[in-house]
């Protein structure tokens, strides 16, 4: 109910040139609109404004960017964000009430309100909205370093040594302006920089760095025509913004004119001061020299361009005489205009044309053939002029410049101050027009920002880096940024955290200020301070302006250096040291839009503290490290917040005191120290340092392990790809790796709580060195001392996995801290990599480690686990989950020499289930043969080629059946944004794959997919990973792919052990016990017992997964097949023929899963209405008599009844098509009677065998013979069997195996055989009007009374509700038991028959959007994991909720109510409580049923057959939800007629109560 956007105080007021709008906060805590330099993260609304209007300024009021976007805390933990999309002008003022108001000088009103309800989730919205951020490479996470005004490649070059010198990280130079020809883009100064191309190259292969150059967007228009492509391309091309009159636009910016240089020994101010002020007086600047060249020279190089004044040129060419010719230098009483008059005439591209995107990108990329940059740094795109307006300061008097109606409150007294006209124009890429500059001039650094991004790319070939000054709402997708201009005090460090916090606000993550201050001379201290701050920017640059002091960490004075290059490298080398954390922080936020950089109050367990609302002198990376830098001088403490949750020091591993939570508290701050904290709870991947990022790469990785509040868990994760490959995970880079990191203590010993494990779960596709796998003597760091393993010798077997320089990386340490009070007996290694189904070794301590201190960390070193194994360290725990069975075959008992023989391990042990012989990792391994190609069959197809080699080459040759496929071809198919095909099959031969077509196929590439596929060449294998919450799903790193001509296996990790589906067999469980368990399918003629392969083949399972979603996996093949699961949790499919092809259906929701699978292999029939009646049947009525006998008492009983059936019985000697003359005489007169007089119906069985010994003609034969639609052997002649035919002659009596004739069976394939068995259906039915779930009491043995009862009680919530029993077993029919027994039984189907309208409208549902009627619980309460594992409850629908009685004896029944409003269905009684089990009473009359708040159930008055109950009227139950709320729905046709829903001959209602 909170207020977020209430409009009704102030005024609306919109005019052409006047928008505004008032709105009421939900509260004081407002954050955001930019670009500012603000004084506090939380706004004062104090009656504040913030213009906005991109301007080139330093620190005031408007900057460099536009985002008009705030978030506002509403005082309860939840936030909102709205955005104003509106690039005009504009301003808002913040007043107490508290309330804003918006002002625009044009466009129009258009917000977008995002509401959380977490401030990560406003974020995630709000850039899900305009564009998730862009994915920096690593070195761009690296130590940067720029100046304006090097001055010279030597002085570039000895800057550079100098901190290669002091081995300080770093990894990325740049250079600035004056590095260019008289500051014009695409020029190199031939001079000061000759040679820069081959110090680019040296940097980036000698010391493996970086290199960026900065572009300005002005272009000089004054260069000699033909002499600077720039400008004549786009003046041809017409790239430039135009004045009304179609004119180009001009400007003055950095570029001189032709022949000009002055003379950069002066400070800044006196070379740039004169630029606002053209009548100066004496006190303004002192002396400036102004070299020139001879006069001829530059009177020949200037070019003249429309609406140039001569007048300007005639002054040059004056004071060109004067200085060349007399030697004067300029004094200060001779001052003139240097950026003025000096400079250029400039023109600015219009970077929203197509054209000009070409010839822009085409530039960059020429350009980087002679100076091979990494990253482009484009600045003054505001854009900026040195003149306002026009060259001659002046813009027309029109109603876009001079004057305006209101000017919003922003810097100067016209908006073409510093910038261009507004009356100029640009294109408009949304109209395709011409649009003013007016609109579109704060949108200017988003054009330019977007096309830089492009053409970086194109040149380079990699991911590359832009850095832009000016920002719009989306450029986060295309750029970073930095906070401008800013100085060198200590109160614009302090504001860099505030920048921060709002540009992460705004989705652009990669920000950051320029270290030790742009403008000023820095000092040590301030600029130490500002290091150790700047080493936990995003985007960490260290650049300063022209005339000022060095202030890279190797420039100090000799008293100072050391303390400073000691401290620098000590924080950068942390910087570095958390990277892979920092790098996954930004894959998150390109993927969910997280904020990297965060407040405190954007955590979910802080966000109800209001202290940490007002807090930003902290910062979080991520949630997990906090970051309390000092901001003043002169101190070495901090006095920071400490939120609400367990945390450790960073450098000690100690535990912060739980009495500190909630507190200000003063931490230890020393010169060379920056407080850094680690959140209880977090598992943060590291990596050993090094001087560069690419130096780095080949480093051990680590992980930090800080025990959360319960000491039970913990979590983090890992993004790692090759660094720097373009769109890496958006287009299945083939080095990407997810890891998923998942510690608990009890997760393989729950039941002795004292012992202490975590399992750490990598897996990846990055392909790695030639590695041993071994852990020998692993250390145990304990407070100074070592402790080490005893019999800590591990196995060095090769993992002989192919070179692919420079992915390589191992998991060598593990630091784990606040491990108190724990006791290890003995520590596990298990080692996992791919396809090793188990390497296992144990290292024992006889030490007894007790933690007596809460400061302690324990680190394992030396692990050498490579990236690419899944490994586990285990503290006395089951060691066998992993093993994958090699000798599968359950009739063969296991040998050591057959298991030998295959190649595999052999090790019994006494646990039931875990498998003897076991694979090695690597076993039967196939190699990726060839790069993914794409193909466009309509929709996006990726394939490629393996080849199989076996790995370990000194083993005996391994085959199960000697007929392996050597090559295969993997084919993966994005059919949709959440269906996925991946197909596995011999690329060589063509082999057998399942006749039927699946739906769901869409065009082109999904645009939002909700999976991603990630492969592992060398050997294969492929994970499936859900986009948002990165859960692996589908992971084939284990266990042994082998693919022969009868034997194919795949094994897969599942992501939880909530596994259901797989079938048709009876399971004890709806969930599947992953105890070692199998399931094997294959149709099969059975009864009914546990496990057991029956009648139907169902390869399709669906999973839930961890975070609450669902998924279904397809494995389409008809060929006899089984599957094992495992404890890992594992599933290994096995078949003995076919492909693998698998169809991932990816939800989110269960019923979502569902839904999906329908549509792809066929939504479910549409059932006449009759047909969801109570049915009746039996095997054995043995005559007509019997059967009138039941049906009439059952009518007598006036128990609802639809559907009477003839089982084979009724057939003469049980062969098709036939009835008994003898037994069933009279039958079709009587079916007759049940459909006139009694409206009800009659089913006839009908089997496949025919009959092949008949004497006499039989046409369903001899008309199969002619038509040839019988399956034949192999030698062509037909295929007999027996089933229930008798040779003729045989009485119903005497019928026994011995008298069977034999049969043949049709081939439904056949297109002739449809038209066969039709023919013979539609000849049958003149002579007998017929009409073409689990048997209600039981098919075989006799039922027992109760029992008969409660199945009868919970089969008339059956959708198929028949009652059926076998031959020679007693009556079960409800007229059966006597009066009492069908009392209770008309009771509960008048139930059901009152409810028929809700029932078919979900059957209605399923057939048209493929919907289950029946669903669990956790299909409809996903969120609750209670519901995951019931199945003694089902539901029909949403809405209503039925609870038999199970239980022999039972006179109640213990059930689930899930989290909504129940009510009792017959009373109406609501149920008081929710997610809670409790006791209904169920007497032998009555089963439990619950109806939904929120739903309408339609109803109607029940009748003995439904053809009279249709009659009926009906009714409505309405139950209302808490929010007094509900709807609901009614399908409603003829209930018999065929495709009416295609023909439109249905009634739809919709009902809602409010």
């Amino acid at each position: 109910k909170t207020l977020r956007f209430d409009t009704t105080v102030g005024r609306l007021m919109f005019a052409d040139q006047f928008l505004q709008l008032s709105t009421k906060l939900s509260s004081e805590y407002v954050y955001g609109f930019g670009e500012h330099m603000h004084e506090s993260f939380k706004h004062d609304l104090n009656w504040k404004t913030f213009g906005m209007f991109s301007r080139d300024e330093g620190p005031n009021k408007n900057l460099y960017g536009v985002h008009p976007f705030h978030m506002c805390m509403e005082g309860d933990g939840n936030a909102h964000g709205v955005l104003f999309l509106n690039s005009n002008a504009q301003d808002v003022t913040l007043q107490p009430m508290p309330a804003l108001t918006y002002r625009s000088v044009g466009g129009l009103m258009d917000f977008y309100i995002f509401t959380g309800p977490s401030p990560e989730a406003v974020v995630s919205q709000y850039t899900e909205t305009i564009g998730r951020p862009y994915m920096p490479p690593m070195w761009a996470l690296g130590f940067q370093l720029c100046r304006y005004g090097y001055g010279s490649l030597d002085k570039l070059k000895k800057v550079v040594d100098r901190m290669l010198d002091t081995e300080i990280p770093y990894d990325v130079q740049y250079t600035d302006i004056d590095y260019m020809d008289r500051q014009l883009d695409f020029t190199i100064n031939s001079t000061t920089y000759n040679g820069l191309e081959d110090f680019a190259r040296d940097i980036k292969n000698n010391h493996k760095m970086k290199y960026i150059i900065i572009f300005d967007p002005a272009i000089s228009g004054n260069e000699t025509a033909g002499t600077y492509s720039p400008f004549d391309l786009g003046k041809q091309q017409d790239v430039f913004i135009k004045t009304p009159d179609g004119q180009i636009a001009f400007g003055k910016v950095w570029p001189d004119l032709p022949g000009i240089y002055v003379n950069t020994s002066w400070g800044w101010d006196d070379q740039t001061k004169v630029s606002y002020k053209r009548n100066m007086t004496d006190s303004l600047l002192s002396p400036i020299t102004v070299l020139f060249k001879k006069i001829t020279s530059l009177v020949g190089k200037v070019m003249f361009v429309p609406n140039v004044y001569c007048g300007s040129y005639l002054l040059i060419v004056y004071l060109v005489h004067l200085v060349c010719f007399f030697n004067v230098t300029v004094s200060k009483h001779h001052q003139f205009d240097t950026t003025q008059t000096f400079r250029a005439h400039t023109a600015f591209p219009d970077y929203f044309k197509p054209i000009t995107q070409q010839w822009w990108s085409d530039l960059i990329v020429e350009f980087y053939k002679r100076l091979e940059f990494d990253g482009l740094w484009i600045d003054m795109n505001e854009p900026a002029s040195f003149v306002h307006g026009s060259v001659d300061g002046t813009c027309p008097n029109t109603k876009w410049d001079n004057p305006l109606p209101y000017h919003p409150g922003i810097l100067g007294t016209n908006l073409y101050e510093k910038t261009t006209c507004m009356s100029n124009q640009q294109f408009n890429p949304q109209t395709g027009n011409l649009d003013f500059h007016y609109n579109m001039h704060s949108l200017y650094g988003w054009s330019q920002s977007k096309t830089t991004l492009e053409a970086c790319r194109a040149s380079t070939g990699e991911r590359c880096m832009v850095i832009s000054r000016s920002t719009f709402p989306g450029s986060g997708k295309y750029s970073g940024h930095w906070l401008g201009d800013n100085s060198s005090l200590w109160s614009h460090l302090a504001a860099s955290i505030i920048g921060m916090l709002e540009f992460n606000l705004f989705g652009i993550p990669y920000v950051g200020a320029d270290i030790c201050g742009f403008f000023g001379d820095t000092n040590e201290e301030l600029c130490l301070r500002w290091m150790q701050l700047g080493a936990f920017y995003p985007f960490g640059r260290n650049h300063n302006g022209l005339g000022f002091r060095d202030q890279d960490p190797a420039a100090f004075s000799p008293r100072y250096i050391w303390i400073f290059v000691a401290a620098s490298k000590k924080v950068l080398e942390i910087r570095y040291q958390i990277l892979p954390y920092f790098y996954t922080l930004f894959y998150d936020a390109h993927t969910t839009g997280s904020t990297v950089v965060r407040s405190l109050m954007a955590e979910k367990y802080f966000q109800l503290d209001l202290t940490t609302y007002n807090i930003d002198k902290q910062m979080l990376l991520g949630r997990s490290i906090l970051i309390s830098p000092v901001l003043e001088p002169g101190v070495d403490s901090v006095n920071a917040y400490v939120p609400d949750d367990k945390w450790y020091d960073y450098y000690t591993g100690s535990e912060l005191a739980s009495g500190l939570r909630k507190t200000f508290t003063f931490f230890n701050a020393p010169l060379d120290h920056i407080p850094i904290h680690i959140r209880g709870g977090s598992i943060i991947p590291i990596q050993t340092p090094a001087r560069t990022t690419e130096l780095q790469r080949d480093n051990p990785l680590g992980l930090i392990y800080a025990i959360g509040e319960t000491s039970t868990s913990a979590t983090g994760h890992l993004f790692w790809d090759d660094w720097s490959s373009i769109d890496d995970f958006e287009n299945g880079g083939t080095y990407r790796h997810i890891a998923h990191v998942v510690i608990n203590t009890q997760i393989f010993s729950p039941v002795i709580v004292k012992r202490h494990c975590f399992k750490v779960i990598f897996s990846s596709g990055v392909a790695l060195h030639l590695q041993k796998l071994f852990l020998q003597n692993p250390k145990v760091s304990f407070d100074e001392q070592d402790v080490l393993f005893e019999d800590g010798a591990l196995s060095d077997l090769a993992s002989k996995h192919q070179l692919f320089e420079p992915y390589y990386a191992l998991w060598y340490y593990l630091t784990i801290l606040c491990c108190i009070s724990k006791t290890i007996l003995q520590i596990f290694v298990i080692v996992l990599p791919f396809f090793c189904t188990h390497f296992f070794y144990r290292s024992q301590i006889k030490y007894h480690l007790f933690f007596k201190r809460l400061k302690f960390m324990l680190q394992i070193s030396g692990l050498n686990l490579q990236l690419t194994s899944s490994w586990q360290i285990i503290w006395d725990t089951n060691q066998y989950a992993e093993r994958f069975n090699c000798h599968p075959e359950q009739s063969i008992r296991a040998t050591r020499t057959a298991c030998l023989s295959r190649g595999c391990f052999f090790d019994e042990v006494s646990i039931p289930g875990v498998p003897p012989c076991y694979y090695p990792h690597n076993y039967g391994a196939y190699y990726k043969d060839t790069a993914p190609s794409d193909t466009t069959e309509g929709i996006l197809k990726t394939y490629f080629y393996l080849y199989g080699q076996l790995k370990y080459a000194h083993l005996p040759k391994p085959s199960f059946f000697n007929q392996p496929v050597q090559r295969l071809k993997v084919e993966v198919e994005e059919h949709s944004e959440y269906q996925l095909r991946i197909k596995i099959s011999d690329a060589v031969n063509s082999r057998y794959e399942v006749p039927l077509t699946l739906s769901g196929k869409k065009h082109g590439k999904p645009s939002d997919a909700l999976y991603e596929v990630i492969y592992q060449d060398n050997p294969f294998a492929f994970k499936v990973v859900r986009r948002a919450t990165r859960e692996v799903i589908m992971d084939t790193s284990v266990g042994a792919l082998i693919f022969e001509d009868q034997f194919i296996q795949l094994s897969t990790k599942t992501a939880t052990t909530h596994l259901y589906g797989l079938g048709e067999a009876e399971h004890k469980n709806y969930k599947h016990d992953f105890f070692w368990t199998r399931q094997g399918l294959h149709a099969r003629d059975e009864g009914v017992k546990q496990n057991a392969n029956l009648y139907g083949y169902h390869p399709f399972h669906i999973t839930m997964e961890r975070e609450g979603n669902a998924h279904g996996v397809l494995l389409l093949t008809s060929n006899a097949m089984e599957v094992d699961l495992t404890p890992l949790p594992s599933i290994t499919y096995r078949t003995i023929g076919g492909i693998l092809d698998f169809y991932l259906f990816m939800g989110p929701t269960p019923e979502q899963v569902i839904q999906q699978y329908s549509l792809a292999i066929g939504t479910p029939m549409m059932p006449p209405y009759w047909a969801l009646g109570f049915q009746l049947c039996k095997y054995g009525y043995g005559n007509i008599g019997e059967l009138k006998t039941v049906v009439e008492e059952m009518r007598n009983y006036e128990i609802p009844f639809d559907v009477q059936y003839g089982d084979i019985d009724y057939m003469d000697r049980q062969l098709d098509f036939t009835i008994d003359p003898v037994n069933y005489a009279g039958l079709s007169d009587y079916v007759d009677k049940l459909r006139d007089d009694y409206k009800m119906r009659y089913v006839v069985i009908l089997d496949p065998a025919i009959s092949a010994n008949e004497s006499d003609p039989y046409p369903p034969f001899d008309g199969g013979i002619t038509a040839d639609i019988f399956i034949r052997s192999h030698d062509g002649e037909l295929a007999y069997g027996l089933v229930w035919p008798d040779l003729p002659g045989t009485l119903w009596e005497n019928s026994t195996l011995e008298t069977r004739a034999h049969v043949v069976f049709p081939d439904y394939f056949n297109p002739i055989t449809k038209d066969w068995w039709s023919d013979n259906i539609i000849e049958f039915h003149k002579q007998l009007t017929l009409t073409t779930g689990a048997d209600i009491c039981g098919f075989f043995e006799d039922a027992e009374e109760e029992m008969c009862l409660r199945w009868s009680q919970l089969g008339a919530f059956y959708p198929f509700s028949r009652n059926h029993a076998m031959l020679g077993v007693r009556r079960q029919d409800p007229a059966a038991w006597g009066p009492q027994f069908a009392a209770s039984v008309k009771k509960v189907l008048k139930t059901r028959y009152t409810l028929l309208p809700y029932l078919y409208t979900l059957f209605h549902h399923s057939h048209t959007s493929g919907s289950s009627v029946v669903r669990p619980l956790m299909h409809e309460f996903t969120n609750d994991e209670n519901t995951w594992e019931l199945d003694g409850q089902f539901l029909w629908g949403h809405a209503l909720l039925v609870s038999p009685v199970l239980d022999q004896g039972a006179t109640s029944v213990e059930a689930y109510i899930p989290d909504a409003r129940w009510f009792d269905y017959y009373s109406g009684g609501e149920v008081p409580e929710r997610k809670a089990k409790v006791v209904l009473q169920a007497p032998l009359d009555h089963i439990n049923l619950h109806v939904r708040g929120g739903y309408i159930i339609p109803t109607q008055s029940p009748a003995v057959t439904t053809y009279f109950s249709r009659q009926n009227d009906f009714g409505l139950l309405v139950l209302l939800d808490d929010d007094m709320k509900s709807s609901g729905n009614l399908f409603w046709d003829d209930g018999d007629s065929l495709d009416t829903v295609k023909n439109k001959l249905y009634t739809y209602s919709t009902f809602t109560c409010e």
